[in-house]
């Protein structure tokens, strides 16, 4: 898309743009010039819609709109967008930008226009008063990226930390609990210390959270020690991207995984950020973030000595909606998906959206564990998973909740 700015800087224009593979959602972003920090988001088919334009947009007689929005392309885009003042428009063109104004509205020949020309050479103009009246995009946050996959963002080394004394200094732990509030995921390198002195060290902040598995998980195919080990996490397959425990009321926030001993081959691990994928979501298709925050998902875990059923969205908005509360994810543990006949498909296809999202490599922190190194994150706010492997791996994991 091509955008032209001329000297005038009494309306400003940005042309953003929000794009993924699937999706392509243009708009148009006025700044204006009174109060010079206000700004508004246009959809170009809002604009081409309200077109003022007479006789092609509203009858030459009766002013009244002669197109419907039904006749507008959603996917519509401008050839050019253009800023002038209305005193430098060409003589025919300042016709249909008075066309049609309230009958109080005074002319200012220093008013700043807005001129888009569209793909089929027809020409839409507004004044910035009248985008200032109807702006419904008024200071909008900026556009959420997809989630984040530069390692060097949660990753950090201990070796940093390391003092001479035995015990892990506090500064290490605050920095980690500093970095599990912001980013939720933490991932430190060359920690070769017992987990119970990791645990320890977190002991003033947060609690360990026991599960029907025990109090820690051993993570390895020759498990003995855990309760419940009929499940994926204790065999050498590939766990693809879950939340733990969705099938419970109060899922643990938080899960520590830390490296005995790695796979020989594979067992590499990657999460990705669920609630920044969700929030992303929302923007490039909302009706798709609200079934998965309003349709109640049945999850089932059903072992030989376990069984727990829950029935909650895989989004969890707080009262007033404004938040993500957690997420809940799992496919190994979802019943049969039964919605009424015709809201089933509509299902099928928000959530396969929101799962190529936190699906595709480029939105993942994908990694290694290492013998000492641990990953930490939270675990309601971020989808986790492994990939195959061969060899002895063996992975302590720990739930924790932080102090009421």
């Amino acid at each position: 898309m091509h955008l032209t700015q001329f000297p005038s800087k009494d309306l400003a224009l940005d042309q953003n743009q929000v794009s993924s593979e699937a999706d392509h959602l243009p708009f148009l972003r006025v700044h204006f010039s009174n109060p010079s920090s206000d700004y508004s988001d246009f959809h170009y088919f809002w604009l081409r819609h309200n077109c003022n334009h007479v006789p092609k947009s509203r009858h030459a007689k009766t002013l009244e709109r002669i197109i419907d929005s039904s006749q507008v392309d959603l996917a519509i885009e401008p050839a050019s967008v253009q800023v002038f003042l209305l005193k430098e428009l060409p003589e025919h063109d300042k016709t249909f930008v008075d066309t049609f104004v309230s009958n109080d509205e005074e002319t200012n020949p220093s008013e700043a226009v807005l001129r888009i020309e569209w793909q089929d050479g027809h020409v839409t103009e507004y004044k910035e008063s009248f985008l200032q009246r109807y702006a419904y995009g008024r200071n909008r946050i900026e556009k959420v990226k997809v989630p984040d996959h530069d390692l060097s963002l949660i990753e950090v080394h201990y070796s940093k930390y390391a003092t001479l004394q035995e015990s892990i200094p506090e500064s290490f732990v605050s920095d980690v609990l500093e970095r599990l509030k912001r980013d939720c995921a933490v991932l430190v390198r060359g920690i070769e210390i017992d987990t119970e002195l990791i645990i320890d060290a977190f002991s003033p902040h947060l609690s360990v959270i026991p599960t029907h598995f025990g109090r820690l998980e051993d993570l390895r195919v020759d498990n003995t020690t855990n309760q419940n080990n009929d499940q994926l996490g204790y065999t050498d397959a590939p766990v693809d991207l879950h939340t733990d425990q969705p099938f419970i009321e109060n899922p643990p926030e938080l899960q520590l995984l830390h490296c005995i001993i790695p796979a020989t081959e594979g067992g590499d691990n990657y999460v990705v950020n669920s609630v920044q994928a969700a929030w992303y979501l929302k923007q490039i298709d909302p009706l798709a973030f609200k079934i998965l925050s309003e349709f109640p998902v049945k999850f089932h875990r059903k072992q030989q000595k376990f069984e727990s059923i829950l029935y909650k969205p895989i989004i969890e908005l707080s009262q007033d909606g404004k938040e993500i509360k957690q997420l809940r994810f799992s496919y190994f543990t979802y019943a049969p998906h039964v919605f009424d006949f015709d809201y089933l498909p509509e299902f099928y296809k928000a959530y396969n959206k929101f799962t190529n999202i936190v699906r595709d490599r480029k939105n993942q922190f994908y990694f290694r564990l290492e013998k000492g190194d641990f990953i930490f994150y939270n675990n309601q706010k971020m989808f986790h998973a492994r990939t195959s492997f061969k060899g002895e791996r063996w992975l302590k994991g720990v739930y924790f909740n932080y102090h009421e």
